[in-house]
């Protein structure tokens, strides 16, 4: 006698081995959802965050959108949403960089001499935080220092009777030591450029580089040699 009950266990367990499947499946795609990036939802500030970041890390010669997208977790089609290209999102990294500048320390009503000191101080200490973004300000459409940084310094030095076209000049000046200064320090190259200078051909020279001074130090002296020499042009400037 034929029986006919081994289709119907047959198909039985295919029942429950789909049921078993189907629920592993859901389990899977609750756990890991599918597209989902790893910093969570996308915006342009989280876009631009974690840009200079990989900028502060590797450089920005060797920042990629598709190494931006790897890190993020997500595709590079998702960055191009917000940026239409490498060269928009790192001018905006150079303007993050800009935003964390800190204003001066000094009073508002401290003279301009004061005043843009400690504004390039600030500057200076704003542009350390990122040295690897210094050719993003450099070589970019991004201007190199906050335009509110101008204009403040720019007033004070009208309300002293200097011309804003000259007072202009001055703080160009700070700004592209500021930046070269960072820029250069984070370089790589050697402290002491002199190695191996003869003593003797070179004596001055050879003193002057035994005086050890940090960096923020000798940015200070700079900065000071820069604005006393501008104040004197214009105090001993003939009238027109």
């Amino acid at each position: 006698m034929t029986t006919t009950f081994a289709p119907a266990r047959a198909g039985a367990a295919y029942d429950v081995a789909a049921t078993s499947l189907l629920k592993a499946r859901a389990l899977t795609a609750e756990r890991c959802p599918i597209g989902r990036p790893k910093v969570g939802l996308l915006s342009r500030d989280k876009i631009v965050a974690a840009a200079l970041d990989m900028v502060d890390g590797i450089g920005a010669d060797k920042f990629s959108i598709y190494k931006l997208a790897k890190q993020l977790g997500v595709t590079s089609q998702s960055i191009y949403h917000y940026f239409s290209n490498r060269e928009e999102l790192l001018i905006a990294v150079g303007s993050l960089v800009l935003d964390e500048v800190k204003g001066p320390r000094q009073a508002t009503d401290a003279p301009w001499e004061v005043w843009l000191e400690s504004a390039a101080m600030a500057y200076y200490r704003g542009l350390r935080l990122h040295p690897k973004a210094m050719s993003l300000l450099i070589d970019r459409r991004t201007h190199p220092a906050p335009p509110s940084l101008f204009e403040a310094a720019l007033r004070r030095m009208t309300e002293a009777g200097i011309a804003p076209e000259r007072g202009l000049i001055l703080v160009d000046a700070l700004s592209a030591l500021a930046l070269s200064w960072v820029g250069y320090d984070n370089a790589g190259t050697s402290k002491d450029r002199f190695n191996g200078l003869n003593a003797a051909d070179f004596p001055v020279l050879d003193s002057a580089r035994s005086v050890r001074m940090d960096e923020r130090s000798r940015f200070g002296v700079a900065v000071r040699g820069l604005i006393t020499g501008f104040r004197h042009l214009e105090d001993t400037a003939p009238d027109c």
